[in-house]
């Protein structure tokens, strides 16, 4: 699954699509809550307010709930970055391990790889760029490897070893970002549920002013607002490639410009 269910979106059609739906939510509930008012056998029940605040409180669940997912997930995504820059540079420092020839190139190929990721998080990248450079990513992984393999295999001594450890703490870390970055998310069943009980939150609150008092609340747009506004920062911090609350890539930065002055 590609990352987010609303990746195709920017933001500001997020909010746009939400507004929609909710504020078709509420018209669909006033009108029917005035059908029933004009109704010839209406009687006014006191359960109306009951069943919109239960209705109400599980859609503040579902909204806390799925809030809580997204920022797990960004800050995860926060942290692997500095994981990533770790690990990169404690290869690039070990490449001193080994002959100048093999060291010379997996630090050029290092510096490389540090370049693609740090690129691969902008805010312009489409989905089939990132799947582009995780391909990149992959095959800078077997030149690494089989630069640090033949020098190990040349001189087998301890000091090479750990230079290949530290190649593969460098491919390990790869596999978390991906899986991090593009596999975990809010799954669309969860999406969907948010949205059906938001809608119907609207409409039943909609539908109790329209069957209590026959008029539409003032109110009521700001409520719709807020719904659409919580819903499209949950989809900010759950969408690693889009938005205002992009993973901080400050530490690969640094790291590339450290590479840069030692190459």
């Amino acid at each position: 699954m590609i990352n987010s269910t609303f990746d195709v979106l920017p933001l500001w059609g997020t909010f746009a699509l939400s507004l929609a739906i909710f504020f078709a939510a509420t018209e669909i509930g006033f009108r029917i809550g005035l059908r029933r008012r004009e109704h010839a056998d209406f009687v006014e029940s006191g359960s109306t307010g009951i069943v919109t605040g239960s209705i109400l409180g599980l859609v503040s669940f579902l909204l806390a709930f799925t809030f809580g997912i997204a920022a797990t997930n960004y800050s995860e995504r926060r942290g692997v970055v500095l994981d990533e820059a770790n690990s990169i540079g404690t290869a690039f420092l070990r490449a001193d391990l080994l002959e100048a020839e093999d060291r010379s190139k997996l630090r050029e190929l290092l510096a490389e790889y540090t370049r693609i990721r740090v690129e691969i998080i902008q805010p312009e990248t489409k989905v089939a760029e990132y799947f582009s450079v995780i391909r990149a990513s992959e095959r800078l992984h077997s030149d690494m490897w089989q630069t640090v393999v033949a020098a190990a295999r040349a001189n087998p001594t301890p000091t090479h070893a750990v230079a290949v450890t530290a190649i593969n703490d460098v491919i390990d870390i790869h596999t978390t970002r991906v899986a991090v970055g593009v596999r975990y998310a809010i799954p669309p069943s969860i999406w969907l549920a948010l949205y059906v009980v938001s809608a119907i939150g609207l409409a039943t609150t909609s539908y109790r002013f329209g069957v209590s008092f026959g008029r539409r609340s003032e109110l009521l747009p700001g409520m719709v607002f807020a719904f659409a506004s919580v819903i499209t920062l949950i989809t900010d911090l759950d969408n690693p490639r889009h938005g205002f609350l992009l993973s901080d890539q400050t530490p690969m930065q640094e790291l590339l410009t450290s590479m840069s002055k030692e190459n």
